[in-house]
């Protein structure tokens, strides 16, 4: 709390902060909630009896848990929360092993929430980035609890195989526009 009363006192004011804004002219801030996962070795342990008992200085911050590519005994999961604009930190919180990724989660979009509150915004004009750790629909509907809007990028494409989304990507495009200057086209959907 102490962190973030600081960043409300001394952050950017609504002025100064960038934001996106839309062809009709909306204007979104948008907010990075990013998850990583980092493995970590562990080296043997001496466990002779003239030496003390040995114990581990990052136990209670490391577990098993997913490693991915990476070569490690135990792993610790880390998300961190950003204002995507001007960089502004405005959380961290991790876990042992494959972490908390909801109350992850809810926390973050409290924090988004206070951040927006303070800035005298709605929940609407933001827009939460997840991809990655939070990269599946099932964290959708906790965002959308918090009535924030969001962007996702599925972890592992396994959206792209419903019905549903294979019929609209076969479907013409419902909207073209070009760039002003490198006139390449773009398709929207």
């Amino acid at each position: 709390m102490l962190f973030e009363s600081d960043l409300m006192e001394h952050g950017f004011n609504r002025t100064q902060n960038g934001r996106l804004v839309d062809r009709a002219g909306n204007h979104f801030w948008m907010f990075d909630v990013d998850g990583t996962h980092q493995a970590a070795r562990q080296r043997s342990l001496v466990s002779a009896q003239s030496y003390p008992k040995a114990r581990r200085r990052s136990q209670a911050a490391t577990a098993k848990g997913y490693l991915g590519r990476d070569r490690g005994e135990v792993t610790r999961t880390r998300t961190a929360v950003a204002q995507a604009h001007t960089s502004e930190w405005l959380g961290t919180f991790g876990a042992p092993g494959n972490g908390t990724p909801g109350p992850d989660l809810q926390r973050a979009c409290g924090i988004i929430g206070h951040y927006l509150q303070h800035h005298k915004l709605t929940g609407s004009s933001a827009i939460v980035r997840l991809d990655g750790y939070y990269g599946t629909p099932q964290f959708v509907n906790q965002i959308q609890q918090h009535q924030l809007g969001y962007l996702l990028r599925c972890r592992d494409y396994q959206l792209l195989k419903h019905l549903a989304i294979q019929a609209r990507l076969q479907e013409t495009p419902a909207q073209l526009w070009s760039h002003s200057e490198s006139h390449q086209v773009r398709f929207g959907i």
